[in-house]
């Protein structure tokens, strides 16, 4: 696994995104609401987005994109209470 001195430690980019989420919906902020900004900075810190790219189709891009797809639909269905 690669050093990631660019970024801030997880746990600072998930705090960040629940107090994001906390301002955005506030007063009425849910815990689902928060779960799911954590869920999302979780995926883009693990699978970061990266440009499509056809022609550089691998099974390692379509695992990563698989793996962003279920990160995303788990934060809508904590946004949900699912």
């Amino acid at each position: 696994m690669t050093d990631t001195p660019n970024r801030p430690p997880l746990w600072r980019d998930m705090q960040r995104r629940a107090d994001a989420a906390m301002a955005a919906y506030y007063p009425s902020a849910t815990d689902e609401q928060l779960l799911a900004a954590e869920i999302l900075a979780l995926r883009d810190w693990l699978v970061p987005e990266e440009a499509p790219c056809p022609e550089m189709a691998t099974p390692l891009r379509d695992q990563r994109q698989d793996l962003r797809a279920i990160l995303t639909k788990e934060a809508d269905r904590a946004e949900r209470g699912e």
